[in-house]
């Protein structure tokens, strides 16, 4: 499995969450810009690809207790 080479030591709580969830969010991020260009002749641009990645990210984890509140800092 792709996550269990991804060990770090150190990190927060939220940290240790984000980087459970970057794995998937980088191969999720990829298949459908993949099926942009293959299904809709998009271009490939890796700004936006990692963009998407973090917007990807955010999504999944903003309701996670780790994040709470983050917006009233």
């Amino acid at each position: 499995m792709v996550i269990c080479s991804w060990k770090v030591k150190g990190l927060s709580e939220r940290g240790k969450l984000l980087w459970q969830v970057l794995p998937a969010a980088i191969m999720w991020t990829v298949w459908k810009s993949r099926n942009e260009v293959v299904f809709n002749d998009a271009n490939l641009n890796v700004e936006d690809i990692i963009v998407k990645v973090k917007l990807q990210m955010h999504f999944w984890v903003a309701k996670n207790g780790a994040f709470k509140g983050e917006l009233n800092r």
